[in-house]
Order: C-alpha cells, then sequence, then structure tokens
C-alpha cells in the first residue's frame, strides 16, 4: 500500500483574522478524513507552538518559503514590525512586518525556480470602521494605510495594475469556501484528484430519488448544498469548542432545520448533513458518531425506539437487554425518560468505549446521539 504523502501549509496572517485561521484548520480537518491514506495537509500556525525568549518570534517560527503551499490571509492589517536587527530584503529595504516577510520571502524562493511553495493570498477589502474617539484610532488607520502600500506595491498598483494574483472575501463562510475549492484545486494539480463519483445505474437506477429524499447512499451525487451543510456542521462545532451563540451559557448541541415543504430539509440532512458529520475531522476531538433517523408518526415514541434500535444507532449495543425489546423502549421513553436515558446513556459510553480500545486513545469520549 502506497505511504500516504505529507503536504506542509503555511498560514500566514495578522492576528485580526483569527476566525479566518481557525476555519483553515476546519477546512483542513475535513480533507484530511476525505483524502485518508493518500494524502495529508499538516499546517503550521505560528501560535500554536511555543517560543524560547532567546530570540525573536519571527528567527524562530518555521520558514514559509520551505513549506508546500502558503495561505495568506489578510483582514484590516498588515502586522507588527520587525525588529531593526532582522534581515532585510534584497534591495536593502525593511521587510513591513512579519506576514510580509512570510510572503515575500515565498514569493521569492518560487520566482528563483524552487518549485516550492504556491502561494495563495486573501484579502477582506472592506476598511475598518472605528469610532472617531476610539483610543486605538491611530493605530487601526495606521495599519490599514501599512496593508494598503503593501498591496499597491506587491499585488496591484493604484494604476489598477495587477502585480500578482490574490483572492478577495466579504465573510468569514464565503472565504472558507474559497480556500477549500482552493485547497482541492491545489491537490488535484499536485496528484491527488477527488475520487470520481460513480454511480451504477444498471444496477442502482437512477440517481434522482423521484419525490423521495435523497439519502447516505446517493450522497455521491448530492450537489448543490455544500454552503447550507458547511453552516449546519459550524453551528454543531462551535457548540462543541464553545464560540458562536453558545459562547456563553450552557452548550445546547442541538440545530434546527427549518424549511418550506418539499425544500429539501430531509435531502440536506440525510445525504448532506449526517455523511459529513460522520468523517474524521468534522467536529474536533469527535470520532464516533451515531445516528438515530426518526420520522414522528401516529407514536413517536415507537419511532423513536425503532430508529435507536437500528445498527447505525445502539441496536448493537442494547442486544441482549431488556430494552432491546421496541415496544418496552418506547414504554420507557414515553411514560419514564429517566429509566429509558440510563442505559441509553451507557450504551453510547460503551460505544465510546469499544472506539477508544480500537484507535488506542488513552481516555474514551463520549459518543454523540
Amino acid at each position: 500500500m502506497p505511504e500516504e504523502t505529507v503536504l506542509q501549509v503555511f498560514v500566514s496572517s495578522p492576528g485580526d483574522v483569527q476566525r479566518e485561521r481557525d476555519r483553515i484548520d476546519a477546512v483542513v480537518e475535513r480533507l484530511n478524513g476525505e483524502y485518508a491514506g493518500r494524502v495529508r495537509i499538516r499546517t503550521i500556525r505560528w501560535e500554536t507552538r511555543y517560543y524560547s525568549s532567546h530570540d525573536t518570534f519571527q528567527a524562530q517560527i518555521p520558514e514559509a518559503a520551505e513549506c508546500d503551499l502558503v495561505l495568506a490571509v489578510f483582514g484590516a492589517r498588515l502586522g507588527s514590525p520587525l525588529p531593526e536587527s532582522f534581515p532585510a530584503m534584497p534591495d536593502g529595504e525593511r521587510y513591513p512586518s512579519g506576514t510580509a516577510y512570510e510572503i515575500l520571502t515565498a514569493m521569492e524562493a518560487r520566482r528563483a525556480g524552487k518549485g516550492i511553495p504556491d502561494i495563495y493570498v486573501f484579502r477582506r477589502p472592506t476598511a475598518p470602521l472605528v469610532a472617531l474617539d476610539a483610543a486605538d484610532r491611530a493605530e487601526i488607520e495606521s495599519q490599514w494605510r501599512r496593508l494598503s502600500a503593501f498591496f499597491e506595491t506587491w499585488f496591484r498598483a493604484r494604476s489598477g495594475e495587477f502585480l500578482a494574483a490574490f483572492q478577495e472575501f466579504a465573510t468569514t463562510d464565503e472565504f472558507a469556501g474559497k480556500v477549500e475549492d482552493c485547497l482541492r484545486q491545489w491537490l488535484a494539480r499536485r496528484g491527488f484528484p477527488p475520487e470520481s463519483v460513480k454511480w451504477d445505474r444498471a444496477r442502482l437506477g437512477s440517481p434522482y430519488p423521484g419525490l423521495d429524499a435523497f439519502d447516505e447512499g446517493r450522497r455521491t451525487v448530492f450537489f448543490g448544498r455544500r454552503v447550507a451543510i458547511e453552516q449546519a456542521l459550524r453551528r454543531i462545532r462551535d457548540v462543541e469548542i464553545g464560540e458562536g451563540d453558545n459562547a456563553e451559557g450552557e452548550s445546547v448541541p442541538f440545530v434546527l432545520l427549518i424549511g418550506a415543504s418539499g425544500s429539501g430539509k430531509s435531502s440536506l440532512l440525510r445525504a448532506g448533513v449526517l455523511p459529513r458529520l460522520g468523517r474524521p475531522g468534522a467536529v474536533p476531538e469527535i470520532d464516533l458518531w451515531r445516528r438515530a433517523v426518526t420520522v414522528p408518526g401516529l407514536d413517536p415514541f415507537a419511532s423513536l425506539a425503532e430508529a435507536l434500535l437500528e445498527p447505525d444507532a445502539l441496536g448493537q449495543e442494547l442486544a441482549g437487554t431488556p430494552l432491546a425489546d421496541r415496544a418496552l423502549l418506547a414504554k420507557h421513553l414515553a411514560a419514564d425518560p429517566e429509566v429509558a436515558l440510563a442505559p441509553l446513556a451507557a450504551a453510547l459510553a460503551g460505544a465510546a468505549e469499544a472506539r477508544r480500545r480500537v484507535a488506542g486513545f488513552e481516555t474514551a469520549r463520549l459518543a454523540q446521539l
């Protein structure tokens, strides 16, 4: 079996685009799960390492020019100036900032015929809004002027001439989508194209299910809802890491999909969100998911009990226990949920422990249902 290729991606930016930096990691984790066994991306971020006090930060950060790819992100800042003792540019001028140094040295290496790195620069072009009496107004305006001058010098002249390629984005969601597209295209150029969609029509029939919802069996032919899928997954990720709307107070891992009848809610869930949720890296630190898909009818508790006893849920863990009886489980769910929840929680813990033994983790984390 071929050895998995490891590609190093250097993430370069000032400190005002932390959310975009985090979204790069989320995209990379998702791609690493999708491309597992073929290629793995390893991100290099300065803030995830510790640095000795004997020297400056920049002197100890790995060289961007030695990586396979540099992803640079700009918001409203260019970054902090480098010390006067730091090496100058070939023309004798000082590098405008640490981020500028990382990008410009990477560009120099590539233009010198080294072959690596590829460099993709993303910029949010919106000028910062600052109150007239803000204490840091002068610093914010100075950073914006320095950033604008940097782009006029190296990327787009004031006359409008493009000096080097770069991409723009308006929102963090748009940025994440563009970064994912960028990385997929980059991987394809490096010899790692996405697995082609295969649908055996003779055996499986038409890929379009008619009035029925798309399900996981049709996930490979379910297109056009990437933004909605990513938004749903991000809500779940934000709960797990304590960000977004659930940054304060008790975290509730619940996402509600709302839409008109026939708008594709069930397809979005079954063919989009659930398959993606089960991939490694979809949500940090969660490696096992169990699912129970139910459509409430005249007896919603009976439907829920039936779903919980499916193999994808807790059928295997509950086998041989009294709650393996659908009618009894439905009765407890309806009349005394606490009685039913205890063995369900134990079954989840058992699934997590089994996963821990297989994967070699030191501790078992509770599986999610």
